[in-house]
């Protein structure tokens, strides 16, 4: 009996000692340490979005108030808004536009003019159908007719839709003397009488300061502080006098080298010492929510925090609420809630942000490291005499970048 325990135990353990055993062990750790690395991973990712949309706590929403206003009110106003955007486009821009007809009251009466990019048939159809919300008037006008080859292509993610905008004096009819303009990646929160009640006789359009406006002033060499061109109050009086259009063709004839972020650079060359300075919650950029320390404005930190908490319109500069992407807009969600108004919601979807933003972060990083291999070569040109040679070799290793 002593015998046969001895035995059974021996066999136990030669097994343990074993390598068939030992590889065993050693794998089953392997496949235990890739798990909580996965794990880990996982739950950073899942408490970096929430302190994201953390930043978004508090804000003060809109609250559709035409759903539950009066309707039996005298018209007061007549809000003409212009949007520009094409087919791909047209989802967002309807998001938007069902924020406007929801969170403001029956006194105003909108018309909306659409910069037409080749908006296909049926989604103008779905546009139409905003009617249900509440009635408006609504034309659209076909840009494809325009020559836009002078103008600079060279970002990536931006279409000629950027420069309709330009057109807008000489498109618009005659009688038409002021609109605003707004980009289609916003969600207006709150009434837009307020915005479209603010005077600029004496200026040719109202806008708020870009979240970077310093250092794009400083590279395009404005005067006045540099502003963001997706949401503008325009003075078409002052254009119109000015001749805009034939102006907008001789300063890109003139600094096409300087331009870089489109429109907005034109509009900042031309016209930044005839701009309004507008409250800050009427364009709350990303940099509301998300700040970056290498943007640079004389705004303040309370500034922003008033327009963080109380945005009036929200723009998606960066981020867009349609890409599932790594990190999210604090209110994304808005996106969708006015979404869920149109006909487009049925069959919209989140994209997988990396096909879509890699190119862009791409060009980015190619755009940051030329320039700072332009700013490398100017100061080995200036400190050594063998820089010609330091130069070269400093171009050909980074090949990436050409």
């Amino acid at each position: 009996m002593v015998e046969r325990v001895i035995g059974y135990f021996s066999k136990k353990f030669s097994v343990l000692k074993s390598s068939f055993f030992k590889n065993s062990l050693r794998t089953t750790r392997r496949k235990l340490k890739i798990s909580l690395a996965i794990f880990f991973c996982i739950f950073l990712f899942l408490l970096f979005r929430i302190l994201i949309y953390h930043a978004g706590f508090g804000a003060k929403l809109g609250q559709q108030i035409y759903l539950t206003a009066p309707k039996d009110v005298p018209i007061e106003r007549t809000i003409d808004i212009v949007m520009a955007f094409d087919d791909t486009y047209a989802q967002h821009s309807a998001a938007a536009m069902a924020s406007i007809l929801l969170n403001c009251d029956a006194s105003s009466r909108f018309r909306f003019h659409i910069l037409d990019g080749e908006i296909s048939s049926d989604k103008k159809e779905k546009l139409l159908k905003l009617k249900k919300l509440r009635d408006f008037e609504i034309t659209f006008y076909d840009m494809t007719k325009y020559d836009w080859s002078i103008f600079p292509d060279n970002h990536i993610h931006t279409s000629e839709t950027a420069y309709y905008r330009l057109r807008i004096p000489e498109i618009l009819p005659r009688n038409i003397t002021k609109v605003l303009y707004l980009d289609g990646d916003i969600i207006v929160e709150q009434d837009l009488k307020e915005l479209w009640n603010i005077d600029l006789s004496d200026s040719a359009l109202g806008a708020v300061e870009d979240a970077n406006g310093i250092n794009l002033g400083m590279r395009l060499g404005v005067s006045k502080k540099y502003f963001n061109s997706g949401v503008l109050l325009l003075n078409l009086d002052k254009f119109r006098q000015a001749n805009s259009t034939k102006k907008i063709v001789k300063y890109i004839e003139n600094n096409r080298k300087q331009i870089s972020y489109h429109d907005q650079d034109i509009l900042n060359g031309m016209f930044s010492d005839q701009y309004k300075e507008i409250p800050l919650k009427w364009n709350a950029g990303h940099s509301m929510y998300v700040p970056d320390r290498h943007l640079k404005h004389t705004y303040t930190d309370d500034d922003a925090l008033i327009a963080r908490k109380n945005p009036g319109i929200i723009h998606f500069t960066e981020n867009k609420p349609w890409y599932w992407g790594w990190i999210p807009h604090p209110l994304a969600d808005e996106y969708w809630k006015y979404l869920k108004y149109t006909e487009f919601y049925s069959c919209a979807k989140r994209d997988f942000a990396l096909s879509k933003v890699m190119p862009v972060y791409i060009a980015w990083v190619r755009s940051y490291f030329n320039q700072l291999i332009d700013e490398l070569k100017c100061h080995l040109s200036t400190e050594s005499k063998f820089s010609g040679r330091a130069a070269k070799k400093l171009e050909l290793s980074l090949p990436f970048l050409n």
